[in-house]
């Protein structure tokens, strides 16, 4: 099994207290809490540019780019 077949696998279980989707990470204090919180627990796996729905929109625009650096 390859590493994206994992990946692939691990997004297709969906999200749950353990594995949090962020397809936009534009929001720096959101994407701060989901680490914080992450941290404070048992741990867990925040699958950056990843929508809710699994889907894998990725980094679409420039704006989008220079945003997230």
């Amino acid at each position: 099994m390859t590493a994206l077949d994992i990946l692939q696998k691990q997004i297709a279980s969906g999200q749950d207290s353990s594995r949090q989707f962020k397809a936009d990470v534009c929001h720096a204090e959101s994407l701060a809490s989901e680490m914080a919180a992450f941290a404070n627990s048992e741990g867990g796996t925040q699958f950056t540019f990843v929508a809710d729905d699994g889907s894998v929109p990725g980094l679409g625009s420039k704006r989008q780019i220079e945003a997230f650096l």
